[in-house]
């Protein structure tokens, strides 16, 4: 099944997937399994095959695949797929009801992510300098995009606590203003990758 969806597929990044049902509450649990090299396009491929398999209950031309024919035999309340970069949980997309009428819950974990979601640092020497100044010198720093949402996450991991007296000269600084979004959040984490400080930025830099 893993090879017969890297070949025909194309989701040549895939590393396992498993496929599970819960008698009690009528739910299937969709788990994709992806490295960190991915392309988005392979992770959101598979999220809609899991959206038309379980909720649509679409068969693919790709030939069947045994749960491709048993959920045409049980009554589905509920989707949950999952979506893993080595082992870690990227995202859940968590659907409800019928194909005709249902819900949909979303959740994304901003401390993992893919390559390609990562924005390349381009700040000139000046803004380098003062963020030297500002922040603890065994920092660094981490732009990525949200998948399914168009915002921005700036976040900064170091040893040191950064110094609270210079937030609001940090998120003047950091910003980018190249790139494309709606919202972006400042985010500090300690030497252990704990959330410590999280703060919307003020957008009204990109105009």
């Amino acid at each position: 099944m893993n090879e017969h969806f890297r070949t025909f597929y194309g989701w040549t990044h895939l590393k396992n997937h498993t496929v599970s049902w819960d008698d009690v509450h009528s739910e299937v649990v969709y788990n994709v399994y992806f490295s960190i090299e991915s392309p988005l396009w392979q992770i959101n491929s598979a999220r809609e095959y899991g959206k038309n398999t379980f909720l649509n209950k679409l068969l693919h031309n790709l030939s069947p695949h045994t749960y491709q024919l048993w959920v045409h035999e049980v009554d589905i309340n509920s989707i949950l797929i999952q979506v893993f970069v080595e082992d870690n949980l990227l995202l859940q997309d968590y659907y409800e009801g019928t194909p005709e009428e249902y819900t949909v819950a979303y959740y994304e974990n901003d401390t993992i992510f893919v390559h390609e979601q990562l924005y390349d640092l381009n700040y000139n020497e000046e803004v380098l300098s003062n963020l030297e100044i500002l922040l603890p010198a065994n920092a660094t720093i981490v732009i990525k995009k949200s998948i399914s949402e168009n915002n921005l996450f700036i976040q900064i991991m170091s040893y040191d606590q950064v110094n609270p007296d210079n937030l609001e000269n940090i998120k003047e600084l950091i910003l980018p203003l190249d790139v494309d979004y709606e919202s972006a959040f400042l985010e500090l984490y300690d030497s252990d990758r704990k959330l410590y400080y999280q703060t919307a930025v003020n957008t009204l830099a990109q105009e």
